[in-house]
Protein backbone atom coordinates (compact mmCIF):
# COMPACT_ATOMS: atom_id res chain seq x y z
CA UNK A 1 0.00 0.00 0.00
CA UNK A 2 1.16 3.52 -0.72
CA UNK A 3 2.51 5.76 2.01
CA UNK A 4 -0.23 7.31 4.18
CA UNK A 5 -0.15 11.08 4.27
CA UNK A 6 -1.37 12.40 7.62
CA UNK A 7 -3.57 15.39 6.75
CA UNK A 8 -5.86 14.79 9.75
CA UNK A 9 -5.84 12.89 13.01
CA UNK A 10 -8.63 10.45 12.11
CA UNK A 11 -7.79 7.10 10.54
CA UNK A 12 -10.19 5.98 7.84
CA UNK A 13 -10.97 2.51 6.62
CA UNK A 14 -12.29 1.42 3.22
CA UNK A 15 -15.61 0.59 4.90
CA UNK A 16 -16.08 4.12 6.20
CA UNK A 17 -15.55 5.51 2.68
CA UNK A 18 -17.89 3.13 0.83
CA UNK A 19 -21.15 4.92 1.68
CA UNK A 20 -19.84 8.20 0.37
CA UNK A 21 -18.50 6.47 -2.76
CA UNK A 22 -21.99 5.13 -3.46
CA UNK A 23 -23.32 8.71 -3.42
CA UNK A 24 -20.40 9.86 -5.58
CA UNK A 25 -21.14 7.00 -8.00
CA UNK A 26 -24.77 8.13 -8.33
CA UNK A 27 -23.66 11.75 -8.80
CA UNK A 28 -21.40 10.78 -11.72
CA UNK A 29 -24.23 8.85 -13.36
CA UNK A 30 -26.89 11.55 -12.97
CA UNK A 31 -24.86 14.72 -13.51
CA UNK A 32 -21.91 13.59 -15.64
CA UNK A 33 -23.54 10.74 -17.63
CA UNK A 34 -20.34 8.71 -17.50
CA UNK A 35 -19.98 5.06 -18.42
CA UNK A 36 -19.97 2.51 -15.61
CA UNK A 37 -16.36 1.54 -16.36
CA UNK A 38 -15.22 5.19 -16.17
CA UNK A 39 -17.09 5.76 -12.91
CA UNK A 40 -15.50 2.72 -11.30
CA UNK A 41 -12.02 4.02 -12.19
CA UNK A 42 -12.81 7.46 -10.72
CA UNK A 43 -14.24 5.94 -7.54
CA UNK A 44 -11.24 3.64 -7.12
CA UNK A 45 -8.77 6.52 -7.48
CA UNK A 46 -10.75 8.80 -5.14
CA UNK A 47 -11.14 6.04 -2.51
CA UNK A 48 -7.37 5.52 -2.48
CA UNK A 49 -6.74 9.27 -2.27
CA UNK A 50 -9.19 9.71 0.61
CA UNK A 51 -7.49 6.92 2.54
CA UNK A 52 -4.12 8.55 1.99
CA UNK A 53 -5.46 11.97 2.98
CA UNK A 54 -7.35 10.48 5.97
CA UNK A 55 -10.42 12.54 5.18
CA UNK A 56 -13.75 11.81 3.54
CA UNK A 57 -14.36 15.54 3.03
CA UNK A 58 -10.92 16.98 2.23
CA UNK A 59 -10.51 20.72 1.85
CA UNK A 60 -9.06 22.28 -1.28
CA UNK A 61 -5.83 22.85 0.65
CA UNK A 62 -5.65 19.17 1.56
CA UNK A 63 -6.20 18.16 -2.06
CA UNK A 64 -3.54 20.63 -3.21
CA UNK A 65 -1.05 19.17 -0.71
CA UNK A 66 -1.96 15.70 -1.88
CA UNK A 67 -1.35 16.66 -5.52
CA UNK A 68 2.06 18.08 -4.54
CA UNK A 69 2.89 14.68 -3.04
CA UNK A 70 1.58 12.89 -6.16
CA UNK A 71 3.80 14.97 -8.47
CA UNK A 72 6.85 14.02 -6.41
CA UNK A 73 6.23 10.30 -6.94
CA UNK A 74 7.44 8.27 -9.89
CA UNK A 75 3.93 7.91 -11.34
CA UNK A 76 3.30 8.06 -15.08
CA UNK A 77 1.96 11.29 -16.55
CA UNK A 78 -1.39 9.61 -17.33
CA UNK A 79 -1.83 8.31 -13.78
CA UNK A 80 -1.09 11.76 -12.33
CA UNK A 81 -3.62 13.32 -14.71
CA UNK A 82 -6.20 10.68 -13.78
CA UNK A 83 -5.74 11.51 -10.10
CA UNK A 84 -6.16 15.22 -10.85
CA UNK A 85 -9.34 14.58 -12.85
CA UNK A 86 -10.77 12.26 -10.19
CA UNK A 87 -10.21 14.76 -7.39
CA UNK A 88 -11.73 17.52 -9.52
CA UNK A 89 -14.87 15.43 -10.01
CA UNK A 90 -15.00 14.66 -6.29
CA UNK A 91 -14.52 18.34 -5.41
CA UNK A 92 -17.48 19.20 -7.66
CA UNK A 93 -19.48 16.54 -5.83
CA UNK A 94 -18.54 18.20 -2.50
CA UNK A 95 -19.54 21.59 -3.99
CA UNK A 96 -15.99 22.92 -3.55
CA UNK A 97 -14.87 22.97 -7.23
CA UNK A 98 -11.16 23.13 -8.00
CA UNK A 99 -9.10 22.90 -11.21
CA UNK A 100 -5.65 21.30 -11.19
CA UNK A 101 -2.98 21.62 -13.85
CA UNK A 102 -2.25 18.75 -16.21
CA UNK A 103 1.12 17.14 -16.68
CA UNK A 104 2.13 17.29 -20.34
CA UNK A 105 2.90 14.05 -22.11
CA UNK A 106 6.32 13.75 -23.68
CA UNK A 107 5.84 13.15 -27.40
CA UNK A 108 8.12 10.29 -28.34
CA UNK A 109 9.23 9.68 -31.91
CA UNK A 110 8.17 6.25 -33.15
CA UNK A 111 11.47 4.59 -33.99
CA UNK A 112 10.45 0.96 -34.06
CA UNK A 113 7.36 0.88 -36.25
CA UNK A 114 7.10 -2.16 -38.48
CA UNK A 115 8.25 -1.83 -42.07
CA UNK A 116 5.88 -3.04 -44.82
CA UNK A 117 8.22 -6.02 -45.33
CA UNK A 118 8.03 -6.95 -41.64
CA UNK A 119 4.23 -6.79 -41.69
CA UNK A 120 4.24 -9.09 -44.74
CA UNK A 121 6.56 -11.54 -42.95
CA UNK A 122 4.32 -11.65 -39.86
CA UNK A 123 1.24 -12.34 -41.99
CA UNK A 124 3.13 -15.05 -43.87
CA UNK A 125 3.90 -16.85 -40.60
CA UNK A 126 0.26 -17.22 -39.54
CA UNK A 127 -0.78 -20.87 -39.51
CA UNK A 128 -4.60 -20.78 -39.42
CA UNK A 129 -7.23 -18.69 -41.18
CA UNK A 130 -8.26 -17.28 -37.77
CA UNK A 131 -4.71 -16.11 -37.05
CA UNK A 132 -4.48 -14.59 -40.52
CA UNK A 133 -7.85 -12.83 -40.16
CA UNK A 134 -6.89 -11.21 -36.84
CA UNK A 135 -3.38 -10.19 -37.93
CA UNK A 136 -4.65 -8.91 -41.29
CA UNK A 137 -7.25 -6.78 -39.53
CA UNK A 138 -4.58 -5.30 -37.28
CA UNK A 139 -2.36 -4.58 -40.27
CA UNK A 140 -4.87 -3.21 -42.77
CA UNK A 141 -7.43 -1.50 -40.54
CA UNK A 142 -5.30 0.04 -37.81
CA UNK A 143 -8.05 -0.77 -35.32
CA UNK A 144 -7.37 -0.63 -31.61
CA UNK A 145 -7.15 -3.96 -29.84
CA UNK A 146 -10.47 -3.43 -28.03
CA UNK A 147 -12.19 -2.38 -31.26
CA UNK A 148 -11.27 -5.70 -32.87
CA UNK A 149 -12.63 -7.56 -29.84
CA UNK A 150 -15.89 -5.60 -30.16
CA UNK A 151 -16.37 -6.32 -33.88
CA UNK A 152 -19.46 -8.29 -34.84
CA UNK A 153 -20.11 -10.09 -38.11
CA UNK A 154 -22.73 -7.50 -39.07
CA UNK A 155 -20.10 -4.74 -38.77
CA UNK A 156 -18.35 -5.96 -41.95
CA UNK A 157 -19.57 -4.34 -45.16
CA UNK A 158 -18.25 -6.82 -47.75
CA UNK A 159 -19.66 -4.92 -50.72
CA UNK A 160 -17.87 -1.65 -49.86
CA UNK A 161 -14.71 -3.03 -48.19
CA UNK A 162 -15.55 -1.24 -44.96
CA UNK A 163 -15.94 -1.85 -41.24
CA UNK A 164 -18.51 -0.13 -39.03
CA UNK A 165 -16.87 0.66 -35.69
CA UNK A 166 -19.57 1.10 -33.06
CA UNK A 167 -18.64 2.94 -29.87
CA UNK A 168 -14.89 3.06 -30.36
CA UNK A 169 -12.65 5.03 -28.03
CA UNK A 170 -14.57 7.98 -26.59
CA UNK A 171 -17.88 6.30 -27.57
CA UNK A 172 -17.44 7.45 -31.17
CA UNK A 173 -18.75 5.58 -34.22
CA UNK A 174 -16.86 5.64 -37.50
CA UNK A 175 -16.45 3.85 -40.83
CA UNK A 176 -13.04 2.30 -41.57
CA UNK A 177 -11.91 1.33 -45.06
CA UNK A 178 -9.90 -1.86 -45.49
CA UNK A 179 -8.11 -3.41 -48.44
CA UNK A 180 -9.87 -5.99 -50.61
CA UNK A 181 -7.18 -8.56 -49.70
CA UNK A 182 -8.19 -8.27 -46.05
CA UNK A 183 -11.89 -8.53 -46.93
CA UNK A 184 -11.16 -11.77 -48.81
CA UNK A 185 -9.39 -13.22 -45.77
CA UNK A 186 -12.35 -12.30 -43.55
CA UNK A 187 -14.69 -13.93 -46.07
CA UNK A 188 -12.64 -17.16 -45.97
CA UNK A 189 -12.55 -17.02 -42.18
CA UNK A 190 -16.35 -16.75 -41.97
CA UNK A 191 -16.73 -19.62 -44.44
CA UNK A 192 -14.82 -21.81 -42.02
CA UNK A 193 -16.24 -20.28 -38.81
CA UNK A 194 -19.87 -19.68 -39.68
CA UNK A 195 -21.44 -17.18 -37.29
CA UNK A 196 -24.77 -15.30 -37.04
CA UNK A 197 -24.67 -11.61 -37.92
CA UNK A 198 -25.20 -10.52 -34.31
CA UNK A 199 -22.32 -12.63 -32.99
CA UNK A 200 -18.84 -11.31 -32.21
CA UNK A 201 -16.39 -11.90 -35.04
CA UNK A 202 -13.76 -13.53 -32.83
CA UNK A 203 -14.78 -15.83 -29.99
CA UNK A 204 -13.17 -18.58 -27.96
CA UNK A 205 -13.57 -22.14 -29.22
CA UNK A 206 -14.54 -23.79 -25.95
CA UNK A 207 -17.19 -21.39 -24.58
CA UNK A 208 -17.77 -19.11 -27.60
CA UNK A 209 -16.96 -16.09 -25.42
CA UNK A 210 -16.01 -12.73 -26.90
CA UNK A 211 -12.25 -12.30 -27.35
CA UNK A 212 -10.49 -10.22 -24.71
CA UNK A 213 -7.58 -7.93 -25.53
CA UNK A 214 -5.03 -10.15 -23.77
CA UNK A 215 -5.87 -13.01 -26.17
CA UNK A 216 -4.93 -10.88 -29.19
CA UNK A 217 -1.74 -9.66 -27.48
CA UNK A 218 -0.80 -13.27 -26.81
CA UNK A 219 -1.56 -14.27 -30.42
CA UNK A 220 0.59 -11.46 -31.84
CA UNK A 221 3.47 -12.49 -29.58
CA UNK A 222 3.11 -16.14 -30.63
CA UNK A 223 3.10 -15.41 -34.38
CA UNK A 224 6.00 -12.93 -34.20
CA UNK A 225 8.04 -15.51 -32.26
CA UNK A 226 7.97 -17.71 -35.37
CA UNK A 227 9.73 -15.00 -37.37
CA UNK A 228 13.23 -13.55 -37.06
CA UNK A 229 11.87 -10.08 -36.18
CA UNK A 230 13.58 -8.81 -33.04
CA UNK A 231 11.39 -5.76 -32.41
CA UNK A 232 8.88 -5.73 -29.60
CA UNK A 233 5.63 -6.25 -31.49
CA UNK A 234 2.21 -5.70 -29.90
CA UNK A 235 -1.27 -5.07 -31.38
CA UNK A 236 -1.14 -1.25 -31.19
CA UNK A 237 2.17 -1.23 -33.09
CA UNK A 238 0.27 -2.28 -36.24
CA UNK A 239 -1.86 0.86 -35.83
CA UNK A 240 1.22 3.08 -35.50
CA UNK A 241 2.83 1.34 -38.48
CA UNK A 242 -0.21 1.71 -40.75
CA UNK A 243 -0.46 5.42 -39.95
CA UNK A 244 3.22 5.94 -40.80
CA UNK A 245 2.93 3.93 -44.02
CA UNK A 246 -0.19 5.83 -45.15
CA UNK A 247 1.52 9.18 -44.58
CA UNK A 248 4.73 8.00 -46.22
CA UNK A 249 2.73 6.98 -49.29
CA UNK A 250 1.19 10.44 -49.54
CA UNK A 251 -2.11 10.09 -47.64
CA UNK A 252 -3.78 13.33 -46.53
CA UNK A 253 -3.35 13.90 -42.79
CA UNK A 254 -7.12 14.54 -42.37
CA UNK A 255 -7.90 11.21 -44.05
CA UNK A 256 -5.51 9.43 -41.70
CA UNK A 257 -7.11 11.21 -38.73
CA UNK A 258 -10.59 10.08 -39.78
CA UNK A 259 -9.41 6.53 -40.44
CA UNK A 260 -7.78 6.20 -37.02
CA UNK A 261 -10.64 7.94 -35.22
CA UNK A 262 -8.51 10.65 -33.56
CA UNK A 263 -10.46 13.50 -31.97
CA UNK A 264 -7.57 15.96 -32.34
CA UNK A 265 -5.40 16.49 -35.41
CA UNK A 266 -2.43 16.95 -33.06
CA UNK A 267 -2.62 13.24 -32.21
CA UNK A 268 -2.31 12.33 -35.88
CA UNK A 269 0.45 14.86 -36.50
CA UNK A 270 2.84 12.85 -34.33
CA UNK A 271 3.10 10.37 -37.20
CA UNK A 272 4.64 13.10 -39.33
CA UNK A 273 7.37 13.46 -36.72
CA UNK A 274 7.70 9.70 -36.66
CA UNK A 275 8.46 9.67 -40.38
CA UNK A 276 11.76 11.53 -40.88
CA UNK A 277 12.13 10.10 -44.40
CA UNK A 278 8.92 11.79 -45.54
CA UNK A 279 9.91 15.04 -43.83
CA UNK A 280 13.24 14.94 -45.66
CA UNK A 281 11.59 14.25 -49.03
CA UNK A 282 9.10 17.06 -48.48
CA UNK A 283 11.95 19.42 -47.63
CA UNK A 284 13.93 18.42 -50.72
CA UNK A 285 10.88 18.88 -52.95
CA UNK A 286 9.87 22.31 -51.66
CA UNK A 287 13.01 24.03 -50.38
CA UNK A 288 13.64 27.30 -52.29
CA UNK A 289 16.79 27.72 -54.38
CA UNK A 290 18.82 30.52 -52.82
CA UNK A 291 22.11 30.00 -54.68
Amino acid sequence: MAQVIQFSNSILTPESIQDNMDKFYNYLIVYKCLKDSSIKVLCRIVSKALLEMNSIFPTITQMEEYMVWVHKQSFTYSYINNIALSLERYAEFLKTPVKFGRKKKTRNVFKDVLTPAEVSIILAFTKTIKEKAILSLLAYSGLRNQEICNLKVEDIDFSNNQLIINLGKGDKNRVVNIDGLCINILYKYLKEYQKPNKEYLFTTIRHNNKYQTYIIRRLVKKVVKRTNIKKRVYPHLFRHSLACHLIENGANIISVQNHLGHSCIETTMKYITANPRRVKLQYQNYVPSYL
